[in-house]
């Protein structure tokens, strides 16, 4: 498998991790769990993590991606 093979992999598996932790965090606050809603809570920390850093998360970018080729 090659590096970028790789990389890809570990950024899907980063994204569903996202968007689970993202969707659990809400259900446990009594929130709805909408895919809009989920889109629009990772897109917060999406825009935080690259005030933070300079940097957009690959990751994060890819569970915005998803979740909003169904909406």
């Amino acid at each position: 498998m090659s590096k970028l093979s790789k990389q890809l992999e570990q950024n899907f598996d980063d994204a569903c991790q996202i968007i689970g932790q993202v969707a659990i965090q809400k259900a446990a606050r009594g929130e709805e769990t909408t895919r809009l809603l989920l889109v629009e809570e990772i897109k917060k920390l999406a825009a935080r993590y690259k005030i933070l850093t300079g940097e957009e998360h690959q990751a994060m970018r890819m569970a915005i991606e998803s979740l909003e080729d169904n909406l």
